[in-house]
């Protein structure tokens, strides 16, 4: 999985999440699709994805990006 930025609004730490919580494996999560990327500080959040790699490309794009 690709090293995820700070947070653009608060500069905390970010994590990835599966839509279902009683997914516990990478894989699983990324099989059943419906991850995202979520701020442990202030809770802001990429929309669901289908993959890993979708969710950290969303969550890693900032508007000086080309």
């Amino acid at each position: 999985m690709e090293k995820l930025k700070p947070c653009p609004f608060c500069g905390g730490e970010a994590d990835y999440y599966p839509a279902d919580p009683n997914i516990q494996l990478e894989y699983e999560a990324e099989r059943w699709g419906n991850i995202w990327v979520q701020c442990m500080e202030c809770g802001a959040s990429t929309i669901e994805c289908d993959s890993f790699a979708e969710a950290s490309e969303k969550w890693n794009r900032r508007a000086d990006n080309e």
